[in-house]
């Protein structure tokens, strides 16, 4: 009997359907499901709270206004806009956000940029997972693969981007950090010449986001989109 169970349960390829197992089960309180990467499948899971087992240190940087701007024009047009035109045009370095995610060979560098994007949109993160989000240079069919399922996606837009982040620290904490690149200057005094913007999204809240930016010829312009699984 047990065999059989542990057989069905490691069957269940969706959230739908490791639902379903417990509630055959006579488990009821199933609001877990909805942080695991698995897809939905039939039914659809909201993510549910999340709360941090251990403090996060105090970050206080002081941000030029210019930079500060930059991000907060950038999350509105990202988050809050599917005019990929413009998102490329007005905010990303399309060629340098592919060399950087070490992609440049594998796909053309606008295509890169989107999806490296746009994949944090789609409210089922478990898709995403399942296509290599954690290496998308390798894993379930390589970059090409998830570049197609982004494609095809219907991604959620945001009025307010703070809307799709998970704050950090408590529900009181900034919705994101913003803070310099280390030693992207080394001059006393000399504003740096790179920063880096946090995140994390309420349908993927243990993986952060880190996106760079860097100063290219008198322009902000973001140059890389990175991702590590945080528990």
């Amino acid at each position: 009997m047990l065999a059989a169970d542990i057989e069905s349960f490691a069957k269940a390829q969706t959230k739908s359907q490791k639902s379903r197992w417990f509630k055959d089960r006579g488990f009821s309180e199933l609001s877990f499901l909805s942080t695991i990467t698995l897809p939905d499948g039939a039914e659809a899971f909201s993510p549910g709270p999340l709360r941090r087992m251990y403090p996060l240190p105090k970050i206080k940087v002081e941000l030029p206004n210019e930079v500060s701007r930059f991000f907060t024009n950038f999350l509105v047009q990202w988050l809050s806009s599917s005019d990929d035109e413009r998102l490329l045009s007005e905010f990303i370095d399309s060629a340098r956000i592919a060399a950087n995610a070490g992609l440049e060979k594998i796909a053309d560098s606008r295509t890169v940029s989107v999806t490296v994007l746009r994949m944090w949109q789609i409210r089922d993160h478990g898709l995403v997972t399942v296509f290599g989000h954690a290496d998308p240079r390798e894993s379930f069919g390589g970059f090409k693969a998830l570049a197609t399922s982004v494609a095809k996606a219907n991604y959620s837009t945001f009025g307010d981007p703070a809307d799709a982040l998970v704050s950090f620290g408590d529900a009181t904490g900034p919705q994101f950090i913003v803070a310099p690149k280390t030693g992207s200057s080394g001059v006393p005094g000399v504003q740096p010449a790179e920063y880096t913007l946090l995140l994390r999204f309420l349908h993927a809240p243990y993986d952060v986001v880190a996106v760079g930016a860097a100063r290219i010829e008198n322009r902000w312009r973001i140059v890389s989109v990175h991702w590590a699984v945080e528990y």
